[in-house]
């Protein structure tokens, strides 16, 4: 069974679209999808708990119309964010968001983020859709 969380973030409802969750520290992550402005990251202001609503402080700006995301491993073993919008990948640099068209634009609606499967070489993700007719395809990551 699912246990429900109750988030609360001090700009209001906003439309959550990926739950992040560090691989290495584990720490939770919220991130969301703008309307016109950019998304946002949002992450807990104490431990996560079901038994009260869970306040959310802004973090960063993330692209604006991102739809889905993960951590995954670098070729040299780093966890690196890497979001995906309707048409482009964007991972998180030092410098910023890198962002790329992908193959995305191929798809219905890019919404779908697979794990990255053995197998697959580290620097490319697992990308699908919504629906019964999504094709599952692989993307470089930029």
């Amino acid at each position: 069974s699912g246990v429900t969380q109750r988030e609360k973030n001090a700009m209001g409802p906003h439309n959550a679209e990926a739950l992040l969750v560090h691989p290495d520290t584990g720490e939770v992550s919220v991130a969301t999808k703008g309307s016109g402005e950019p998304g946002a990251m949002y992450r807990p202001t104490g431990p996560l708990l079901e038994s009260r609503e869970n306040a959310l402080r802004w973090v960063m700006d993330v692209p604006a119309s991102i739809t889905d995301g993960a951590w995954e491993l670098s070729a040299a073993g780093e966890p690196r964010l890497v979001l995906i919008d309707y048409f482009r990948i964007h991972r998180l640099a030092d410098s910023g968001w890198v962002s790329q068209f992908g193959p995305l634009q191929l798809q219905r609606e890019a919404m779908a983020w697979p794990w990255v499967a053995e197998g697959v070489p580290s620097d490319t993700v697992r990308l699908g859709s919504e629906g019964t007719n999504s094709t599952i395809l692989t993307a470089p990551v930029p």
